[in-house]
């Protein structure tokens, strides 16, 4: 075979293969508008956070979480969590308690019911008791607004990018901004894995959270 057949053979494979790159990236994009999302869906979440500051801050804590999620309506959904754990803050240890309700409102008609980026706004509340606070420097019931976006990447796998302002009903001026930003795996139908990272902006804290998602529904 002469060099110019050669040639024109690579060609006509390379030509092949970015067809094939081509219609696979169409075929992720129309699969991804029917991916499995996290809002307007059942499901129970059980998992674990680690917390810790930056260098030069001697903060920490490992907690559980349980979760539970549901549809409000269409556009809206209610979710409640518990969280329990043990910090440590500046060598005194101790428990941290919280528990809350949030309200999430999504907008697919801004985007369209196919598209896969799915943004929402939110707010809650809860209760605080912490014996050696890390996350508000006081206890009791406290107030958030969400904001943020779902954004699906295909069948199994989504992702989020959002932030929350929350603070105490007794002292708005204590209050902290945390940023975060996750992916979800769903294995199947039912069962999913979700990985989080949340940056708090005001307590220089870095949380860290693996969750099992079962989805009924």
């Amino acid at each position: 075979m002469s060099v110019d057949d050669r040639d024109w053979g690579d060609l006509i494979i390379w030509m092949n293969f970015r067809n094939f790159l081509f219609s696979a990236l169409i075929l992720s994009f129309s699969i991804s508008c029917w991916a499995k999302s996290k809002l307007g869906e059942y499901y129970y979440g059980f998992g674990y956070s680690l917390v810790e500051t930056d260098k030069g801050k001697k903060k920490e804590g490992d907690f559980l979480r349980l979760s539970a999620y549901g549809p409000n309506d269409s556009e809206s959904d209610l979710s409640v969590h518990l969280d329990y754990g043990s910090v440590e803050s500046n060598a005194s240890d101790g428990t941290s308690f919280g528990i809350g309700i949030n309200y999430l409102v999504h907008f697919e008609d801004l985007t369209g019911s196919n598209s896969p980026i799915h943004p929402y706004i939110g707010i809650g509340i809860s209760y605080l008791d912490e014996e050696t606070p890390i996350l508000l420097a006081e206890d009791g019931f406290t107030w958030s607004m969400y904001v943020g976006s779902e954004f699906k990447i295909n069948r199994s796998l989504s992702a989020y990018l959002g932030g929350k302002l929350y603070g105490l009903w007794s002292d708005f001026s204590v209050n902290d901004l945390m940023l975060c930003t996750g992916m979800t795996w769903w294995i199947d139908n039912d069962h999913g894995v979700t990985f989080d990272y949340a940056k708090y902006l005001d307590s220089e804290l870095n949380q860290f959270t693996l969750q099992y998602l079962y989805s009924w529904k």
